[in-house]
């Protein structure tokens, strides 16, 4: 029988009216906590800012709101490592989808003990479910996960298989490949490094950081299915699992197999420094986190 989770919540009780609850109005962001520090804390603050005015929400500010950060961190800092997850949902509002723009919105937090990191070769497989996004939302790590919910529990080809698969990988409505249900992915090729770009799925805070190390030479370019056999290494990951290389993908019938080198991986390497070097306070993080009076709704009535 496995140990129950040590998990605690932050902020107002949960009101049957809240739009993040209702429609999915809101955002989230799972950060990594250990050390006395988030990791990646300038790419989570950058999606949290662009996700905040991409959907008019105003970020809490105040003496209230700095006494739950402080109150969040408190916990996080007592346990060794700890997945901090914030969402900001829109306030509740009277009945409809409409709402003003820009709205206030309405800080949560929860807290969960988890185990160190143990970045293992992972083996993953492709389903038969493409991901459909809107232009409005596409990168946005948004409250509305049914998707992800549907992937996740997609039946594999092969149902014996499922307990084997760390990740399922979905593909969009160009028919490459868009992402995990849980993590974004990389690849090498013709020995260069590249990473899907996102037309439907979440830009994850790793893939951010990944993307601007200079070093990694890491860059952007669509991964079709025709392509699976000519890939040299593969990798998938986010800010909470770190890297993981992938040591097998199936597709279909058909099954691909992976070097895993850690010790001479430039990826893996890197988030062994990053995760040590690139780490703030949690209310740090936040700071400033506050969209412009002037954005608009990206769809305009017609």
């Amino acid at each position: 029988m496995s140990e129950p989770e040590l998990r605690w919540q932050f902020g107002p009780p949960l009101d049957c009216f809240d739009r993040g609850f209702q429609f999915g109005d809101g955002v989230f962001e799972t950060i990594d906590y250990a050390a006395g520090g988030a990791w990646l804390p300038d790419q989570h603050r950058a999606r949290l800012s662009t996700a905040a005015e991409r959907l008019g929400l105003v970020w809490p500010t105040g003496a209230e709101t700095d006494r739950l950060l402080e109150a969040i961190e408190v916990r996080a800092r007592g346990l060794p490592r700890a997945a901090i997850k914030l969402f900001l949902s829109a306030a509740p509002t009277r009945r409809g989808y409409g709402r003003p723009w820009p709205h206030p919105a309405l800080l949560r937090a929860s807290v969960t003990a988890i185990g160190p990191l143990e970045p293992t070769a992972a083996k993953v497989a492709i389903i038969d479910q493409p991901l459909l996004g809107s232009p409005a939302l596409d990168g946005l790590k948004h409250l509305n996960r049914l998707p992800q919910v549907l992937a996740g529990s997609a039946q594999l080809d092969d149902p014996g298989s499922a307990s084997q698969i760390d990740e399922r990988l979905v593909y969009n409505g160009a028919g490459t490949v868009e992402e995990g249900t849980f993590t974004n992915v990389f690849y090498q090729l013709n020995g260069r490094r590249f990473t899907p770009p996102i037309r439907a799925g979440v830009a994850g805070a790793l893939r951010a950081a990944l993307l601007n190390e200079p070093d990694l030479a890491l860059s952007e370019r669509a991964l079709g299915l025709a392509e699976l056999p000519m890939i040299e290494r593969c990798w998938i990951g986010n800010s909470l699992m770190g890297l993981r290389p992938v040591v097998q993908l199936n597709h279909g019938q058909r099954s691909y197999g992976f070097p895993v080198d850690e010790l001479s991986d430039p990826l893996l390497r890197w988030m062994a420094t990053s995760r040590v070097r690139d780490r703030q306070p949690l209310l740090t993080l936040c700071t400033g986190l506050m969209p412009a009076e002037q954005t608009k709704p990206l769809i305009q009535e017609s």
